[in-house]
């Protein structure tokens, strides 16, 4: 039974390493480190280079999670309505022919389900599912990324786009925003199948759009297939992304030629992601219900791991610091501390309250009898470290987890009260953990197409947890 055993086991760590995952068995669930900074995650996502996974919302619950969203344009727990709405259940009846029902928000096999309908109630003709991120999950910057599944048809007008969580309308990001059917602007002629990818800032009354589309979108790309919409927004550009190819690149300065009056967001915005009817569009080919269906959400961060942009940005540094061209562990730069009390810290903003991270970096001192530190703090629990006096780069990490409120931390390599000498860094990297659970049956189970024999488990089925280093 040993010798049986032990090759069940190395046939499961033969095809771990095949897989390029290093797999741990423990109870629980699955445990999957994810990485961050300028590793991309495997299989699905097109995250630019260093940027740091910081929040996502698979929609694994039986119901939506109201500390992310809530359904429709106001908000229960203040009585607030979104920027600009007009109530509860419409955000401009102007423009959207249909009531925001929730009944019409679900979650179904592990996907969001924002359901379009032409059943009248509330005094419109159709209903259909909004959810809403304000006051739960804003940003100011960063990658956004959406899998999804948009509906067809002339009268559907789904959207995931961004407003202002201080309620002023304007700046309005349409990260992927689907006409049905649209009326060319000055003309009574129309287009059918946009994809639009705009801007809106506002001056005073003045609202000033850049806009962009793409013709016959279904044509092209399917849009009812499973699709990854990205979008990134940083200080001085925005890119769309379509399962990673860029669709639109915006500049700043392109935006402000364009529009002298217009300013650049900086600023916390939220998300809505609905599955509206235009008033103004025709319902001919529409098929009912419809569904925009979303996997998940994920928000990144600009996380500068490596330093190889020739910046310690967005690092704020304190006492005899700077960027290194020698000493590194790996590529051109590293950060260097040249002194004790010094050293460098990242205030890491958008975390996930109650969820298990790791900070690791390699770090190494100048000289024998040194020391320094990589650290965290400022996450809802007491400051934690970890320390070399290692001449030769060390792996070093920390495990935190944060509070029940907390959605920030603070990264840390320093060097404080630890004599005279140097010390340098690089490479850092966050994870995040998350939990599956997975049944395992006896007497075999299939693993990737692979019939594997059973494990010595004494009942019948079992729970186990693999940790997954991607």
């Amino acid at each position: 039974m040993k010798m049986k055993t032990s090759l069940y086991l190395l046939i499961l760590v033969l095809f771990a390493m095949s897989a390029c995952r290093k797999i741990g068995i423990q109870s629980g669930g699955i445990e999957e480190q994810l990485p961050y900074g300028n590793i991309h995650m495997a299989g699905s996502s097109f995250a630019p280079e260093d940027y740091t996974l910081v929040w996502e919302d698979n929609f694994d619950n039986p119901t939506l999670n109201p500390n992310n969203w809530f359904s429709g344009c106001q908000d229960p727990i203040t009585g607030e309505l979104t920027t600009v709405a007009e109530s509860a259940h419409n955000q401009s009846s102007y423009v959207y022919a249909g009531y925001n029902s929730p009944e019409n928000v679900y979650i179904q096999n592990g996907s969001l389900m924002l359901r379009g309908t032409n059943q009248p109630f509330g005094g419109y003709s159709y209903t259909n599912g909004w959810v809403t991120s304000m006051h739960r999950v804003h940003l100011n910057k960063g990658y956004i990324e959406i899998r999804a599944k948009f509906p067809s048809g002339d009268k559907v007008w789904p959207a995931l786009w961004l407003l202002a969580e201080d309620k002023i309308w304007g700046p309005e990001w349409d990260m992927w925003e689907y006409y049905g059917q649209k009326e060319r602007e000055n003309s009574t002629d129309k287009d059918y199948d946009l994809m639009g990818n705009h801007l809106m800032s506002s001056k005073d009354t003045n609202n000033l759009w850049s806009t962009y589309f793409i013709d016959q979108f279904d044509n092209s790309h399917n849009w009812q297939e499973w699709h990854i919409y990205g979008f990134e927004w940083t200080a001085d550009k925005a890119i769309w992304y379509l399962d990673g190819q860029p669709t639109r690149t915006l500049t700043k300065q392109a935006y402000l030629s364009e529009k002298p009056d217009g300013t650049w967001p900086d600023e916390e915005m939220f998300m809505i992601l609905n599955n509206g009817q235009r008033v103004k569009s025709e319902d001919f080919t529409t098929t009912w219900p419809n569904y925009l269906e979303i996997d998940y959400v994920r928000v990144y961060q600009k996380f500068n791991s490596d330093f190889e942009s020739g910046s310690t940005d967005p690092w704020l540094k304190y006492g005899n610091t700077s960027l290194s061209s020698i000493n590194q562990h790996a590529g051109s730069y590293c950060a260097y501390i040249g002194d004790d009390n010094s050293g460098y810290e990242y205030v890491i903003a958008g975390l996930k309250p109650n969820t298990s991270y790791t900070f690791r970096g390699y770090v190494k001192v100048a000289g024998f009898g040194q020391q320094a530190n990589i650290g965290v703090k400022e996450y809802g629990g007491a400051e934690i470290k970890a320390s070399t006096i290692s001449t030769g780069y060390m792996p070093l990490s920390v495990t935190f987890t944060t509070g029940a409120t907390n959605t920030s931390a603070k990264l840390c390599f320093y060097r404080f009260a630890d004599g005279a000498g140097a010390a340098y860094g690089d490479d850092f990297e966050l994870f995040y953990t998350r939990l599956h659970p997975i049944t395992v049956l006896n007497p075999a189970y299939q693993l990737h197409g692979l019939i594997m024999a059973p494990l010595p488990f004494s009942t019948e089925t079992n729970t186990v947890a693999i940790t997954v280093l991607i």
